[in-house]
């Protein structure tokens, strides 16, 4: 009697294991699956979350610079380059430091807001892309989260270039920065312009570099 009992205790845990072994293979489809859908949402959404940064920025950047003048615009200062022969206007609050070397100028606020204007003779023979990528490449050498946002086509006085944006955080202080550059080679010279304010301000000064970028003129 007993010998039976173990023989049919037997029997049940032979036929237990076929159904233990397919439960752990449906267990682990179904977590190979979760797995799955779970790395193609978080691709997606970072890919929705990249593009709708990039449209924000390209949406800064594609202001319409043809539009009307500010109406403080005729009390704009200039500023003259006689090295690289180039005029440029900015906001009569903004500071106005011209560089030692006479290449160009710096326009500063108190907003934490700088704009630049200066020429750079093209020594090593690049190309605008060339420039502009290795101009990025530096700023992420100096901040490693350095990254670009947002590229525009952009004329200088009849000279075409490229407006590009980079977001970074400052290594001086840690803040949130953006920096706009709108450059263009012509006779082997990169004419460029800079600006380079806290990310809470852009979209303030957006529009003033615009109108500074605009207001270039070759003399």
């Amino acid at each position: 009697m007993k010998k039976d009992q173990n023989k049919q205790m037997a029997n049940q845990a032979f036929d237990q294991k076929p159904k233990n072994k397919t439960g752990l293979i449906v267990a682990i489809i179904a977590g190979v699956f979760l797995v799955a859908i779970g790395a193609v949402g978080y691709y997606f959404y970072n890919k929705i979350v990249m593009e709708r940064e990039m449209e924000r920025f390209s949406q800064l950047l594609n202001h319409d610079i043809d539009c009307d003048h500010p109406s403080d615009f005729e009390t704009w200062q200039t500023y003259t380059n006689a090295r690289f022969g180039f005029e440029v206007k900015a906001p009569a609050d903004f500071d106005k430091f011209e560089s030692a070397n006479g290449d160009g100028v710096t326009f500063s606020h108190p907003d934490a807001v700088s704009i630049k204007a200066f020429g750079a003779n093209n020594s090593e023979g690049l190309t605008l892309d060339q420039y502009l990528d290795k101009e990025l490449s530096q700023l992420q050498m100096e901040t490693p989260d350095g990254k670009e946002t947002g590229i525009n086509e952009v004329n200088l006085d009849g000279c075409e270039g490229e407006r590009r944006a980079w977001e970074y955080t400052s290594p001086i202080d840690g803040v949130k920065s953006v920096m706009e550059k709108a450059v263009c080679l012509k006779d082997n010279v990169f004419y460029v312009m800079e600006m380079i304010v806290v990310e809470s301000s852009y979209s303030k000064y957006s529009s003033v570099f615009d109108e500074v970028v605009f207001g270039f003129r070759f003399k």
